[in-house]
């Protein structure tokens, strides 16, 4: 019996550990750190806060717009302000 609830014990915290995280500031630093050309640092970046940035608290988009003069370089500009502004709008 005890093997039991170990097994179930064992199996919540794998399936919980994989779980993806629904507003990941890590994979928003990871493309913007790892992509070298300018307007394809910018692309992916509008396409991660459209895509994911619904999911962000308002505290997550107030790090993220804090952030990306140094994270984005010559790619922060007013569009990517406007996108991560409108994500603040609608943030909870």
């Amino acid at each position: 019996m005890k093997w039991i609830v170990l097994f179930v014990g064992m199996s919540a915290l794998i399936v919980g550990s994989t779980a993806q995280v629904p507003c990941d500031l890590g994979e928003f630093r990871m493309i913007a750190l790892h992509t070298h050309h300018p307007y394809e640092r910018k692309a992916k970046i509008i396409e991660w806060l459209k895509s994911k940035g619904s999911q962000c608290n308002k505290d997550q988009v107030s790090k993220i717009y804090n952030s990306l003069a140094h994270l984005l370089g010559t790619s922060d500009d007013s569009e990517v302000r406007s996108v991560t502004y409108e994500m603040y709008r609608n943030a909870k």
